[in-house]
């Protein structure tokens, strides 16, 4: 090959460079097209919008109203930059399925608000800030598949944070194949109990946690707030107690599912105590009032129930005896003596009453509450109801609301009321009265 074609071929081959990078120069590669975020806030310092999302860089927050993305393929659901904690309103339903994380930020905490639910789908972090994570109000529900190492540490959780705060009003479902929470040396706080599993699918030792609980990363599964405890039976006030320098039971046993009625007796209604609280029946023997706390403490697939209060009153001396008793008490003198009352039971009143020649005729609303087995109903000349002038009637059907009571005295006005009565345990208790009526008879 001679001089003059070498230099000819040396020639064309610099004009092709010159040419290519001429064109590349003149139609750059789209970068941004080829991004492997769904949403890339960058450095959070610009307003975006796009599909059922907006970002406002002025407070730093993201909107997903409806927002849904289903491309495995991408990294990152929302990549932020900013350093100042980026918050996400949800509105609606929104949901994420990423191949690396749902909502990223190396830079900042993360802060989720909103009434809507956000579901994430991913492998890695659900949620991953190097700051704090907090949630209020949201629905989160958070699964990932992989573990990630950093060295041969696995520090992959389903939300990742230095601390995470849970408030009152979220509702959270967290999944990770290594753990549900990932703390960087922080703490969770949490104003819910949560339900903890040591098994991704929920199963294995379960465990109640709430916010003075650690060990919050031993566990694949984390469910708040956790069911809680229910009542189903309440303690009974136990009436009329006379000191006599021994100790007397202030109530009946109450019973409810999830978990087992436990006691406490304090000085304050209003206030649930702290400490002091056991299964056993709470007793007393000096005079005075007693507030008597109950709930049920979950066991380990539920929280507690919230505390309630009864009051109960010791008496120096028997509050029936013509005596010691006032004239409100008298009017109650063998009629209410060691009854049992719930004043929490429902109770009834009257819809119609009528008179006729010497009777009356009584309707009343039916009362279908469970446990429920009939009622009473008192009447009277005297609108005390006083021992002597006045009369029973038990009615043993619940499903019964009417009767007529026969062989009054004609010209003459009646006072009535009537209560519900339930058994328990093979002992009759009552529900309030209801308010007094009266009428006269023809």
């Amino acid at each position: 090959m001679n001089n003059t074609n070498r230099k000819h071929r040396i020639i064309c081959y610099l004009l092709s460079v010159t040419l290519i990078f001429g064109m590349v120069s003149i139609y750059p590669i789209n970068t941004k097209a080829m991004s492997s975020k769904v949403i890339d806030l960058s450095d959070g310092t610009e307003s975006l919008s796009g599909s059922n999302w907006s970002y406002n860089h002025n407070n730093h927050t993201l909107t997903l109203n409806g927002f849904k993305n289903n491309d495995s393929t991408k990294e990152d659901g929302v990549y932020y930059g900013g350093n100042t904690d980026l918050t996400i309103n949800l509105i609606g339903y929104n949901e994420l399925t990423t191949a690396y994380s749902g909502i990223f930020t190396n830079t900042a905490g993360i802060i989720i608000s909103g009434t809507g639910t956000l579901e994430i789908n991913t492998k890695i972090f659900g949620l991953y800030a190097i700051k704090d994570v907090v949630i209020d109000n949201a629905t989160l529900d958070i699964t990932t598949t992989h573990n990630y190492y950093y060295g041969d540490v696995s520090n992959s959780g389903a939300i990742h944070a230095k601390n995470i705060t849970i408030k009152s009003n979220a509702k959270i479902t967290a999944k990770g194949i290594d753990r549900a929470f990932y703390l960087q040396g922080g703490s969770v706080n949490s104003e819910l109990a949560a339900i903890a599993y040591t098994n991704y699918d929920g199963t294995g030792t379960s465990k109640i946690l709430d916010g003075s609980s650690s060990g919050w990363m031993q566990y694949k599964k984390i469910v708040m707030p956790a069911p809680q405890a229910k009542t189903t039976s309440v303690p009974i006030i136990i009436t009329n107690i006379v000191s006599d320098g021994t100790m007397k039971n202030l109530v009946t046993p109450g019973s409810g599912t999830g978990g087992t009625m436990y006691y406490a007796v304090n000085s304050s209604k209003t206030t649930a105590p702290t400490v002091g609280w056991s299964s056993s029946i709470p007793q007393a023997k000096n005079p005075g009032t007693y507030y008597v706390w109950y709930k049920i403490v979950g066991d380990s697939n539920h929280a507690d129930s919230t505390p309630e209060c009864v009051e109960v009153t010791i008496y120096a001396t028997d509050p029936n005896s013509e005596t010691n008793a006032t004239t409100s008490q008298k009017s109650y003198i063998g009629i209410q003596d060691e009854e049992q009352i719930d004043n929490k039971q429902k109770t009834t009143k009257f819809t119609k009453i009528s008179a006729a020649k010497k009777s009356i005729t009584l309707n009343w609303k039916k009362i279908t509450a469970k446990g429920i087995n009939g009622y009473e109903i008192q009447y009277s000349t005297d609108k005390n109801f006083s021992k002597d002038v006045t009369k029973t009637v038990t009615i043993k059907k619940v499903k019964t609301t009417k009767t007529k009571i026969k062989k009054l005295k004609s010209k003459t006005k009646y006072y009535v009321r009537i209560r519900t009565f339930s058994v328990k345990d093979g002992v009759k208790v009552y529900s309030k009265w209801s308010g007094k009526k009266n009428i006269k008879v023809k």
